[in-house]
This record gives structure tokens, C-alpha cells and sequence, in this order.
């Protein structure tokens, strides 16, 4: 399964495996997309959190 980038729109793709909160990287713009949801499928730019 596959989800757009929402950096560059390029398709992501989503291991059958993954699960929330794992960490992904864009093939095309190198961006570190979190996978937020799998029903339904949403990813979103990974931002750390500021101790």
C-alpha cells in the first residue's frame, strides 16, 4: 500500500508490517514522514518534540 508524501506528493511506500508512530523516509525529497494512522492511512512530516 502506498500514501502521497505530503512533502512532494511522490508515493510513499507503507509496509504491510508498520505500525503507528513508525518512522518512514521519503524515496524522492528525503523527508521523515511518522505514520499516524492506519485506518485510515494518514502519514505527516515528522517534527521531534523540544525537550
Amino acid at each position: 500500500m502506498t500514501t502521497p508524501c505530503p512533502e512532494c506528493t511522490t508515493a510513499v511506500p507503507i509496509p504491510a508490517d508498520a505500525i503507528e508512530g513508525e518512522l518512514l523516509v521519503c524515496d524522492h525529497c528525503a523527508v521523515e514522514l511518522e505514520l499516524v494512522s492506519r485506518t485510515p492511512l494518514r502519514i505527516e512530516v515528522f517534527e521531534e518534540e523540544e525537550k
